[in-house]
């Protein structure tokens, strides 16, 4: 029965880490979406990239909290596989490198890079709103030179 319990847990936990895969992947997608918007130059309202960044920091506390409960229930199964059915304790120590901790170690991989992705995307947004807002400047100042030129013209008329 403690077999049982503990290939429940490797299967709860491989479910989780299906799960962080498909959201990371998610966020590739999402990311790259976004790349590509920023690259053909179309504007992008801060709305747009508030909305982006809200939804990284959702799906980061998501991760985060899969990967605390992953680690409950590796202590869990870590626990009940330590004792024998008799209740004593084995003699042999957990192994170092299990599985479920290389799932672990890969999750929380993911999510560094995941937050490191944030960040970078963060850096654009500020580059390109800079880039929007200078443009903006320039056409309104040659929108202002026209509309001074039209008064110079229309004033001369008179």
């Amino acid at each position: 029965q403690p077999k049982a319990e503990l290939q429940l847990a490797l299967g709860k936990e491989q479910q989780k880490h299906a799960i962080l895969v498909e959201r990371s992947e998610q966020l590739d997608l999402v990311a790259k979406r976004r790349g590509e918007i920023a690259e053909k130059h179309v504007k992008t309202s801060p709305a747009d990239v508030a909305l982006l960044a809200s939804e990284v920091r959702d799906r980061t506390q998501q991760v985060v909290e899969l990967l605390a409960e992953i680690d409950e229930l590796q202590r869990a199964a870590a626990s009940r596989s330590e004792r024998d059915p008799s209740g004593r304790r084995k003699s042999h120590p957990p192994t170092a490198s299990t599985p479920s901790r290389d799932l672990l170690e890969d999750a929380a991989e993911a999510l560094v890079k995941v937050q490191l992705r944030c960040e970078d995307m963060e850096r654009q947004r500020t580059v390109i709103e800079k880039d929007l807002l200078q443009r903006q400047g320039e056409s309104w100042g040659q929108e202002l030179a026209a509309l001074h030129a039209e008064l110079s013209r229309k004033t001369a008329q008179l």
